[in-house]
């Protein structure tokens, strides 16, 4: 097995502030994603299959920005998400601890509505559920911080 990659930390460049005023003055239209330099193929799959759940998400749940406006009061998104991915990157003893209709204390909804899957399924949906939990901020005009 490969050693992890050290991850170096720069910080924020006059670049990096304008990208997020710019990011500021999208919000309530529909930008394209643009996708920085520096990502692998793995990255790019991975942020589709992200988009690709939140669609889901909206048009075969009917989790829509409406319906998550009305419902997301207390970072209930965010910790949802959260859940999902501690289970993801969670070992078996763990993961059997919390099966399907079987979550953590955490978890803000039904038990029901809790469905882990595999590690990389119970990733993308912490993601994606990460993704419309800022959505929802965006929308309340909560501000773009570097």
């Amino acid at each position: 097995m490969s050693e992890p990659k050290a991850v170096q930390t720069i910080p924020a460049s006059a670049d990096d502030v304008a990208f997020f005023r710019e990011i500021e003055g999208l919000q309530g239209k529909r930008p394209m994603l643009v996708l920085p330099e520096g990502l692998t193929a793995e990255d790019i799959v991975a942020l589709s299959m992200i988009a690709a759940e939140r669609a889901r998400q909206i048009t075969a749940e009917g989790y829509t920005p409406a319906h998550d406006d009305r419902h997301e009061t207390h970072g209930e998104l965010e910790l949802a998400g959260g859940e999902y991915l501690l289970h993801a990157g969670s070992g078996d003893g763990h993961r059997a601890q919390f099966p399907p209709g079987r979550p953590a204390d955490i978890w803000p909804w039904d038990d029901d509505d809790w469905k882990p899957t595999t590690r990389v399924r119970d990733g993308v949906k912490g993601c994606a559920l990460g993704v419309a939990g800022i959505a929802a901020r965006l929308r309340r005009g909560e501000p773009v911080e570097g």
